[in-house]
């Protein structure tokens, strides 16, 4: 019998909800708790047009990464000067994006309004919003921005495009320190004359930058190869003599991030000695300079002579930062190579 009146009332749910009334549908789903977010969108002061056709992105990541977007339309009001927005999401960790594509281009460019919660888009960085299981996230109000473009079109002066591609594909694309929110490929349209640089950055690679020159009326190109993270650790390492080669130092420059743990050199007819000062972080493509050895054969802190000649050798050892693993290499150096 308790069956049967369920299903009796479930049916009369259908048919009121089929039938176009909406309120009595909300009224028996008031009450359930919804799991998102939801908040307004407002014309920042100074700011002209409409948000009509505005939509709202949810992201996973800060880089605004297109494959990870829950997106919702907006119901305008006040005369399209500001908008309401609700998204039913799971529990979880967000990026929020508000966007009007002004002139429809499909990307986010100048002229183009943008909002991201508790900031600036392209002056801030995006605020992670924490969304909790049965929980309507309110964000408050998303101020929207007129889009600069990282300075494109805003002057007066002509404009271009550039059209950046990577391998691996989906690299998060900043254009002159600012989030365009577009991942390659892509092409960035309205971006003034002029040198531009353009950041690419994905999970798992080394972040890589190039400069570009943008022409009036026309495409650039910018074409890149990332370079993994977690990779096998090399070393590349130099050698100065100097003051008549009574003194000597080294340079090393490591492909990878990595963590240096010891360094051990050994000169001809000298016992092989730990630099302790060689320790710690070490940044990938920079170069690093050892303090300055003198030849003391007695350890009395006295020069005894130049710096011997011949096969010097470097041993580093450590490990990667990013995968964490473990490495060991040994360098040979021909002094001398050169002097000052």
């Amino acid at each position: 019998m308790v069956k049967k009146l369920f299903l009796a009332f479930l049916a009369f749910s259908l048919v009121i909800t089929f039938t176009g009334c909406e309120e009595f549908t909300d009224w028996l789903l008031e009450g359930t708790t919804t799991t998102g977010v939801e908040g307004e969108l407002e014309l920042a002061d100074g700011v002209e047009g409409d948000l009509v056709d505005a939509n709202v992105y949810l992201y996973e990541d800060a880089h605004f990464d297109s494959s990870s977007a829950e997106s919702e339309e907006t119901d305008e009001k006040d005369e399209g000067t500001a908008a309401e927005f609700k998204l039913v999401v799971d529990a979880g960790e967000y990026y929020l994006l508000a966007w009007k594509d002004v002139d429809e281009d499909g990307a986010v460019s100048y002229g183009d309004l943008v909002g991201i919660y508790d900031g600036k888009f392209g002056a801030d960085e995006p605020e992670m919003i924490e969304v909790t299981e049965e929980e309507m996230k309110d964000v408050g109000t998303i101020k929207m921005y007129e889009y600069e473009g990282g300075g494109g079109g805003g002057n007066g002066g002509g404009t271009g495009s550039i059209q950046v591609s990577s391998s691996p594909s989906g690299a998060a694309i900043y254009l002159d320190g600012t989030n365009t929110a577009q991942t390659t490929p892509a092409t960035l349209t309205n971006v003034s004359e002029g040198s531009h640089n353009i950041t690419l950055t994905l999970s798992g690679y080394y972040d890589l930058e190039k400069t570009v020159n943008v022409t009036k009326d026309q495409t650039s190109t910018v074409d890149a190869t990332l370079e993994a993270k977690g990779g096998v650790v090399s070393v590349d390492v130099d050698a100065i003599l100097f003051l008549d080669g009574w003194y000597i130092n080294y340079f090393y420059t490591f492909n990878h991030d990595v963590f240096l743990t010891n360094c051990v050199i050994t000169i001809p007819s000298v016992d092989p000695f730990i630099d302790s000062d060689e320790y710690g972080k070490r940044s990938r493509g920079q170069t690093y300079t050892t303090g300055n050895f003198a030849y003391d054969p007695n350890n009395d802190g006295v020069a005894d002579g130049p710096i011997p000649t011949g096969t010097h050798i470097l041993l580093f050892e450590g490990y990667e930062s990013y995968s964490e693993q473990e490495f060991s290499i040994e360098k040979e150096i021909s002094v001398p190579l050169r002097r000052m």
